[in-house]
């Protein structure tokens, strides 16, 4: 219980108090990693586009006469 420790209350208000500081940074955690994961769901999508345009070359080489 941290608020038991570096405050001075009871443990009920305690644990009262650490609800209400879960309850704050809870939404601040998920909106944190949801953006982070925007972030890098758009990079890694660019980079797959990249590798796709890069091969893709490769794929359609024409026969060889004969």
């Amino acid at each position: 219980m941290p608020v038991l420790v570096t405050r001075d209350v009871g443990p009920i208000e305690a644990v009262k108090a650490s609800a209400d500081l879960l309850r704050r940074t809870w939404g601040e955690n998920l909106i944190g990693n949801v953006g982070l994961g925007i972030v890098f769901g758009v990079a890694y999508f660019a980079l797959a586009i990249v590798a796709v345009g890069a091969a893709w070359p490769w794929r359609r080489r024409p026969a060889a006469p004969g």
